[in-house]
């Protein structure tokens, strides 16, 4: 989920000297000293790796995982966020500089609310999630033990598929109609060239971490999983990790979206009055593999009526040759009205999985599709 590049010297120079910087490696345990504070930074990078190595392994590992959230968190729009929903007792001193150093008072101040909002815009990144269901209505209980079994699972893995995650780290967050366990696994060990600020090209080691997220939807069983892994098998090994360390519940991957719905006309109606239109923009539809499993791909202009897609079905497949073609990508456009303009948004919907994230916009877009006959039944 990380969107921002992360450049530990660059970083380090934001937030070197600066208070929370101080307060946050005494609070680690981690031996920096900046000897002389105008020192090159290609010096303080290394007084900051000799630093770095100088703790445990998994204390090693949550410094640069909570530093490439503060990264992440040093945006105009992060620190909007941050402060809109700090209370008066929350704001940090005036003599709190802006970017990494700002966004590393809230962790250090307040972490509960530095981590809530780092996951909102997390899930807001995400651009499709794999989709299935459990039983609806499980209670976690604890949610520190809960990620702790899930690190434990995830660990294993990756160490033995993967050949990654000799660390993990997992936080769970309740949000308002979800529980969302978010993981970070370590990668392999890599190295990049950089510059430094005489020009010379150095070797720096980096090793990224992975996100994987893990939502599941108390109210209706829905289990949503955003992963780097490709293969259905191993996004199912991944839900299976999750069903036993946390649900305690087997996990059904059955199609989530009834997407054979869109071949016929297609007339949903708005759910409120600020949606102005909703109409099918595009279709994908595949062949079965006695035909090649050729892709046939409709798709309209946002100015289009209504009915184009369905003004296409008919002039490219007429008769029962629709019959014999599968839907396995669609998007949806709906128009809403907001401050008194409109603005079209798009729903991607494939038979496993989706683009809507865990927004209050995303939930209502998820009801909408409910609502229009797009979702398979849970079983109970």
């Amino acid at each position: 989920m990380f969107t921002r590049p992360f450049h530990p010297e660059r970083f380090l120079q934001s937030i070197r000297g600066t208070r929370p910087f101080v307060d946050y490696c005494q609070d680690r345990g981690v031996r920096f000293e900046e000897v002389v504070a105008a020192q090159r930074s290609e010096e303080a990078l290394r007084r900051w790796t000799s630093a770095l190595a100088d703790l445990p392994g998994d204390a090693h590992a949550l410094v640069e995982l909570e530093l490439a959230k503060v990264n992440e968190m040093a945006s105009p729009d992060a620190h909007a966020h941050l402060l809109e929903v700090a209370d008066a007792t929350e704001v940090p001193p005036v003599d709190v500089p802006g970017g990494a150093p700002l966004a590393l008072w809230f962790l250090l101040r307040h972490p509960a609310l530095f981590h809530e909002v780092f996951l909102h815009h997390a899930i807001e990144e995400v651009e499709s999630w794999r989709t299935a269901s459990t039983q609806p209505g499980i209670d976690f209980g604890d949610l520190e033990a809960a990620s702790d079994r899930l690190s434990a699972e995830l660990r294993r893995f990756f160490s033995l598929r993967e050949g990654t995650g000799s660390f993990c780290t997992v936080e769970g967050v309740r949000l308002a109609e979800a529980t969302c366990f978010l993981a970070q696994i370590a990668d392999r060990l890599q190295f990049f060239d950089t510059f430094g600020d005489d020009g010379a090209v150095t070797t720096t080691p980096l090793r990224p971490a992975l996100p994987v997220l893990f939502a599941y939807y108390p109210l209706d069983g829905t289990v949503l999983l955003k992963s780097h892994l490709r293969s259905r098998e191993r996004t199912s090994a991944l839900l299976d990790c999750f069903a036993r360390s946390v649900l305690r519940s087997p996990i059904r991957e059955g199609s989530a979206f009834d997407l054979e719905a869109l071949k016929g006309s297609f007339r949903p109606l708005p759910d409120a009055a600020d949606m102005e239109l909703v109409r099918l923009k595009s279709l994908h539809l595949r062949y079965p593999q006695r035909k090649g499993q050729r892709l046939l791909k409709l798709e309209t202009l946002s100015s289009d009526q209504p009915d184009a897609i369905e003004q296409l079905l008919s002039a490219h497949l007429p008769g029962g040759a629709l019959q014999d073609l599968r839907v396995c990508h669609a998007e949806i456009q709906v128009r809403l009205r907001v401050q008194g303009r409109s603005k079209n948004y798009l729903i991607r919907l494939w038979p496993h999985r989706c683009n809507l994230s865990q927004t209050p916009l995303g939930d209502r877009f998820r009801s909408c599709l409910r609502r229009w006959g797009l979702t398979h039944a849970r079983k109970p």
